[in-house]
């Protein structure tokens, strides 16, 4: 089933059937051979049934859906194919859609190439917009419990206010590792400046709170991740009025905060409060609430 081919002749039975409901025999009848342009007609059938965009009906006749047709109503194939995608991983539930988790590039990695080549062209492998971000976000949250989710999302708000104030401070937009690759130890990866391509390491700690009360989190692996590099700094983000606040902290700054190891313990995470640091309203206006 996971054919882009298939899943682009579904939506032409779809709307044949939605402007006449015909019997599965005369369907495959209507074709001198058993395809429909170059796919075979019982794939594009078992499809069509299988997601639930065209049912049979008590005449025996084949008739699109109200899903099938919400779908053939997208306004473009590649929305078509996005929901094709979502609604097929939802009724087939394939083990690889738990990877998710880890993030885009570790499901694209770990897919099968037909299965690659359907979300390519869904518009979901290399596209940071909204609405891809946010698509991605809900099939890990398939996965995750309800606050993990919201978390991500509470998140993914800050790594966006980061990518765009990276974009506008550097000219060039940094490469937006947390979407592809969970548990990186960094979420960024933009450069010193405009003129210095040399790598910079962003990692993002967003919150909703107030910036008096709330803290942020670094893992061990964070910690170890960004204080290795040469070129590495936090930023916080208060999401909570608009614009955001926003503070970028380098690793020589958080230092004084980072636990030490003693006897045979070992820290794993450490809270540190936004308010040790002086925030300044962001340059960066999106919808934060």
């Amino acid at each position: 089933m996971w054919r882009y081919g298939v899943l682009y002749r579904s939506c032409a039975l779809i709307e044949q059937l939605a402007e006449s409901p015909t019997r599965r025999e005369e369907v495959l009848s209507s074709f001198s051979e058993d395809t429909f342009r170059n796919v075979k007609v019982d794939d594009v059938l078992a499809v069509s049934l299988r997601a639930g965009w065209i049912v049979e009906n008590e005449d025996g006749r084949l008739v699109a859906t109200v899903s099938g047709r919400e779908l053939i109503d997208a306004r473009n194939s590649q929305m078509r194919m996005r929901i094709q995608v979502d609604r097929l991983i939802e009724v087939m539930q394939p083990d690889w859609a738990a990877m998710a988790v880890q993030g885009r590039q570790a499901l694209l990695n770990y897919a099968d190439p037909n299965v690659r080549q359907c979300f390519k062209e869904a518009g979901l492998t290399e596209e940071h917009s909204e609405d891809v971000v946010a698509w991605w976000d809900r099939l890990a949250g398939r996965f995750r419990g309800a606050k993990d989710y919201q978390y991500t999302e509470i998140g993914r708000r800050g790594e966006r206010l980061s990518f765009l104030r990276e974009f506008s401070r550097t000219g060039v937009e940094p490469t937006w590792v947390a979407l592809e690759l969970s548990d990186v130890g960094y979420d960024l990866v933009s450069r010193v400046s405009g003129d210095d391509e040399n790598p910079l390491l962003i990692e993002v700690k967003t919150t909703t709170q107030s910036w008096d009360f709330a803290r942020f989190f670094v893992s061990r692996h964070e910690w170890d991740v960004m204080s290795a590099s040469n070129r590495a700094v936090f930023h916080l983000w208060c999401v909570k009025e608009i614009p955001a606040q926003h503070c970028t902290i380098t690793i020589e700054q958080l230092q004084r905060h980072v636990p030490q190891d003693s006897g045979n313990g070992e820290w794993k995470k450490f809270a540190c409060p936004f308010n040790d640091f002086e925030p300044t309203p962001s340059e960066v206006v999106v919808e934060c609430l």
